[in-house]
């Protein structure tokens, strides 16, 4: 149902910038919010890095999605969707220099068959609050399977010792202690997975992540578990993602379920803010009826919030970002 992601290999961690695009970038300069290095691994490939910058001063706007990225988009949402996501605007900076004090670093993982780079706009809200985002597979990531899950929550402890190995160039940017797993669908469950081998005080994440595989099993740490609705969803279904719930839930110090009815599976995307390009077929129980965008826009304050909680010692913030959008309420498939 709802899946990620592929397999990363834990050899010894050495990394360099790349200078090349991933992607044909955009012209002109940009009133950055967020820088974007890209990173490459050798055994995995590429890791899109996007941090905070010092704002103020006009830059060179970073690299774009690749061809491949953007191919596997309209293959799946239509051309004219992958043709508006190409042009969409992002305040990302690919010549901003590193802005701030070490901050916390977030690993930001995405859904079965899709790219890191449509889910931007996340990283870039995360990095405009004071966070250092690892975003993965940029390019797009593998389809599902039951052992993707536990392949995923390995990648995304790989990915973490690759980041903050003392010898590389952006150690220094983050900050040493917990971190913040999210992502989305396949993604989110991982994520939730990989917190046992977190640093102690870890949250994790969850977009609209189905609880399957090796990911259905009590969690290590905090948990913020974001979900909508699925048109036709039976009652066996919900059922068992009830029990699901229960069991990960049961690990965890604190484990919040909140549900957006009118919130689908995409609007965790970037693809929503154009989804009224994709076909209507195609747009059916992926995207929800609200204005494109609105709902993307309600879950990334939700995920900046949690993690400001629990990362940064903010509990006024998770606070007022509830007071601020009681739609998402009690999970009423739970």
């Amino acid at each position: 149902m709802h899946r990620l992601l592929i397999l990363f290999t834990a050899l010894f961690l050495c990394a360099a910038d790349r200078a090349a695009s991933p992607g044909p970038a955009p012209t002109g300069t940009v009133d950055a919010r967020a820088g974007l290095r890209v990173l490459t691994h050798p055994t995995f490939g590429e890791i899109w890095l996007i941090h905070p910058v010092v704002r103020g001063a006009a830059a060179r706007p970073g690299p774009g999605p690749s061809g491949a990225a953007t191919a596997a988009i309209a293959r799946r949402f239509g051309e004219e969707l992958a043709g508006k996501f190409v042009a969409l605007p992002y305040a990302l900076a690919g010549d901003a220099s590193f802005g701030g004090p070490p901050a916390p670093l977030v690993i930001l993982t995405p859904g079965a068959n899709m790219g890191g780079s449509s889910y931007r706009r996340l990283a870039e809200d995360l990095a405009a609050h004071g966070y250092v985002v690892a975003l993965l597979h940029p390019d797009g990531s593998p389809g599902p399977s039951a052992g993707r899950y536990g392949e995923a929550a390995s990648e995304i402890a790989t990915a973490l010792g690759f980041l903050t190995a003392p010898d590389t160039g952006w150690a220094d940017w983050i900050r040493p202690g917990p971190v913040g797993l999210v992502g989305h669908s396949l993604g989110g469950a991982a994520s939730v997975l990989a917190l046992a081998s977190a640093p102690e005080g870890s949250v994790a994440v969850n977009l609209d992540g189905d609880f399957a595989g090796a990911a259905a099993q009590p969690a290590a740490g905090p948990v913020l578990y974001l979900i909508g609705t699925t048109d036709g969803e039976t009652d066996r279904s919900r059922e068992r993602r009830r029990g699901v719930w229960a069991t990960v839930s049961a690990g965890s110090p604190e484990a919040v379920a909140l549900q957006l009815a009118e919130m689908r599976h995409f609007d965790a995307t970037d693809l929503s803010l154009i989804s009224d390009a994709a076909p209507p077929e195609r747009r059916y129980n992926r995207f929800g009826p609200a204005e494109p965008g609105l709902t993307l826009h309600r879950l990334n304050a939700l995920t900046v919030a949690w993690l400001d909680r629990w990362l940064k010692g903010d509990e006024a913030a998770w606070a007022r970002a509830r007071a601020n959008d009681p739609g998402f309420g009690e999970a009423q498939t739970f």
